[in-house]
Order: C-alpha cells, then structure tokens, then sequence
C-alpha cells in the first residue's frame, strides 16, 4: 500500500515560538485509511477537520491508501488546497 505523499505532513500554521516551550503546541497526528469507495468520505471528514481547526494549529495527516484511484487522489488533494488556503 502507498499512502499519498500530498499529505504526508500538512501544516495549517507554523506561528509558535520554538524557543518559548509554552507557546509551542504538539502537532496534531491523524492517520486514516481508506480505499476508494470511502475516498469522498475521506474527503468529507478533511473539509470538516480543516475548515474547523484552529488555525495556528500544526497538523500531520496521513493516508494508507487501500487503493484510492488517481482521480479520486486528485481530489483529496485540491480539498486540502482548498481548505487550507481559505
């Protein structure tokens, strides 16, 4: 299995401080799997999380992918562009 190297780490914010280890956050790690009957619901679930994370969150995402189709790659990566330009 390969997971989709567009979400292997996705940063929402990169704002905390390193050098002040109160301000710095843990990033959030999710780790999914889904083949390609479940890919729109995969997509569903990343809309949701990213329109609703606070946004100087860190998150890493990643995808064991259990034979999501090219297409269907493609657009879980524009959900992810999408939503974490907006």
């Amino acid at each position: 299995m390969d997971s989709l190297d567009a979400f292997d780490t996705l940063h929402t914010s990169s704002t905390a401080d390193s050098s002040n280890n109160s301000d710095v956050m843990n990033p959030i790690q999710l780790v999914t799997a889904t083949n390609d009957k479940y890919a729109k619901h995969l997509g569903v679930m990343l809309t949701s999380l990213l329109k609703n994370i606070d946004k100087k969150s860190e998150i890493q995402i990643y995808i064991i992918d259990g034979g999501i189709s090219e297409k269907n790659q493609s657009n879980l990566k524009q959900v992810v562009k999408k939503n974490i330009c907006s």
